[in-house]
């Protein structure tokens, strides 16, 4: 009875918590919280939480790089020849949202454009060096891309040397640069000073794109906007 008893006793010090020293008590209590509260953000939105709130303690660099991490391309270097060029542009689209903590994935680069004859000529100048061609164009479609090509035009979509570049001179739900602009987020990556389109603007812009894809990132996009203004 005395052994039965003593193991008894043994088993239920291993399974009951309040056996256990106070911090360490106090330590699976905490875990345990975080984790169902992770558990309801999931089940509430469909988002897991814990993704985003891993995101937002990456640097935007970290946050980029992991997003391109699978390309074979260098879409930094467009960046920094965008900057170099001293083009007027905010990013936008998915790669703004992930430069601000959004858990997505993408293998692109959209940006908005001011759209005025100087300008335009420094995109077409920056753009030159990657070899841009039309994407979804016959690869025998003679194309000069220069200022005026650009101004006689809004959006274009291209293929380049260092990956798929779009340049967007008006985004539905938001508007043309000046728009942008005034509520851009000023984000340093790759160690370059960069405007980044609002979350709230993505979100608006996804919502007037009406498209399935854009519908799906919702979620992790209002998601994302919630824990920020949380300042974790």
């Amino acid at each position: 009875m005395e052994l039965i008893e003593a193991i008894w006793r043994l088993v239920k010090r291993l399974i009951d918590p309040l056996c256990l020293p106070t911090e360490v008590c106090y330590s699976v209590v905490v875990m345990k919280r975080a984790a169902n509260r992770r558990s309801r953000a999931k089940r509430d939105s469909g988002v897991d939480e814990g993704q985003i709130i891993e995101a937002l303690r990456l640097t935007p660099t970290e946050r980029l790089e992991k997003a391109w991490r699978y390309s074979e391309f260098a879409l930094d270097r467009v960046l920094r020849s965008l900057v170099e060029n001293r083009v007027a542009f905010v990013i936008v689209g998915a790669t703004a949202a992930i430069a601000q903590g959004a858990p997505l994935g993408t293998e692109d680069l959209d940006i908005c454009y001011l759209r005025t004859h100087d300008n335009a000529d420094r995109l077409a100048a920056a753009l030159k060096p990657f070899r841009p061609r039309l994407r979804g164009a016959p690869e025998d479609l003679a194309f000069k891309l220069d200022g005026k090509t650009i101004m006689m035009g809004s959006n274009f979509t291209f293929i380049t040397d260092a990956g798929d570049v779009d340049i967007l001179g008006y985004i539905s739900g938001v508007g043309e640069y000046p728009e942008m602009r005034k509520s851009a987020v000023e984000t340093e990556a790759f160690g370059l000073r960069l405007l980044m389109m609002s979350l709230e603007n993505v979100i608006k812009s996804k919502k007037a794109a009406g498209r399935n894809k854009d519908k799906a990132q919702l979620p992790v996009l209002e998601e994302t906007l919630r824990l920020r203004a949380k300042d974790l």
